[in-house]
């Protein structure tokens, strides 16, 4: 049998006359028979082609929990796509390197001294930089000798071909030596969470289960890193990710991800940098990367960071100028069954005080 969560689209097509192009109706999802039984067959949104493109250039049709949803979703449509971004000029990464036949000669099973971990999906959790479950380990050495000569040999079109030739050169500049960005390939939008993204640390490399995001200015600022870590791991950023991921976080999933120009609101968008930057730093090994972004090393009590992630949320959602009713929707919404009133209310009261102070 397929797995029970796999999506089921029933499509209909007609000829409409007076037209001038194709539209879409987009009924809202069904989670159970009870529910599409007595759903209301009026209940849809009308969409056309050209609208749905700006979405997504491969027609990837939006899932709606409700037909209202289309409004929230709407909102999120005035932040840039990341692909293009005016503001951060990133790429996503396949991998560093593969579990094919070719690559497997760099794995083993042994940790020693100077062994680098090898991260699959499941190595980083959102705001948890490292599982302790790895995919394998590999020697340090060889392994980031092996990784200059590949981005050095990158064909043109790859993300390491978009890098200044000069810079690439230097072993010391491979992103495996700094902190950087990863999130899991393989997710689904029933899943608790869609897009699972994490600050990776230093000296360790990935397989295709977690592709990372290259930045291809050399002198960019870590707080770049720390305001899109930010955004991509909050509750409204996911949302709209199980809009439209299904199986894969691939390519287009990436670069239609919605991430608002940190430059229109400046406040609010170094909040995200303060928080995300606390959030994503538990220990020694991003010492460094934190002092560049201006924020303090170190885990967080429990209760402490639960409350920077309900403040995160709301500066997220001020960012991409949802209102509260939105807001509540999104977390009515985001997964089936989820008991979210406590995470709501605490949201809203950060929602709140931002709206007084921005």
């Amino acid at each position: 049998m397929g797995d029970p969560r796999k999506l089921i689209a029933l499509t209909t097509a007609a000829v409409a006359q007076g037209k001038s192009e194709a539209f879409f109706r987009i009924p809202p999802e069904f989670h159970d028979r009870a529910a599409w039984d007595s759903r209301d067959p009026n209940e849809a949104v009308e969409i056309a082609v050209s609208t749905l493109r700006a979405y997504s250039p491969t027609l990837v049709v939006p899932l709606l929990p409700r037909a209202i949803s289309y409004e929230t979703l709407r909102s999120f449509m005035n932040s840039p796509a990341i692909a293009g971004h005016p503001c951060l000029r990133t790429r996503r990464v396949y991998a560093d390197f593969e579990t094919s036949k070719h690559d497997k000669r760099y794995w083993h099973d042994e940790r020693a001294k100077a062994v680098w971990p090898v991260y699959a999906g499941e190595s980083f959790d959102i705001w948890r930089p490292d599982t302790g479950a790895y995919y394998a380990f590999t020697q340090g050495t060889q392994i980031a000798e092996a990784a200059h000569i590949k981005w050095n040999r990158a064909p043109s079109g790859s993300p390491y071909a978009e890098l200044p030739t000069v810079w690439r050169r230097d072993p010391e500049n491979h992103p495996i030596h700094f902190p950087r960005i990863a999130f899991r390939d393989v997710t689904n939008r029933t899943n608790t969470r869609t897009l699972v993204v994490a600050l990776i640390p230093p000296h360790v490399v990935t397989v295709q289960t977690a592709p990372w995001v290259l930045w291809l200015n050399p002198e960019h600022a870590k707080s770049q890193e720390a305001y899109l870590l930010g955004i991509m791991s909050s509750i409204p950023c996911d949302w709209w990710c199980r809009r439209f991921i299904e199986g894969h976080a691939d390519q287009e999933a990436f670069s239609c991800l919605r991430i608002p120009d940190p430059s229109r609101q400046s406040k609010l968008s170094q909040r995200v940098v303060a928080l995300a930057g606390r959030l994503a730093s538990p220990d020694h090994r991003f010492s460094q990367w934190v002092r560049a972004v201006g924020v303090e090393c170190g885990r967080l009590e429990d209760d402490e960071k639960e409350d920077v992630i309900h403040e995160l949320d709301a500066v997220v959602a001020h960012l991409y100028g949802l209102n509260e009713s939105q807001l509540r929707h999104i977390f009515e919404t985001f997964h089936e069954g989820w008991d979210y009133a406590r995470r709501l209310d605490e949201t809203l009261r950060h929602y709140h005080s931002w709206a007084t102070r921005r």
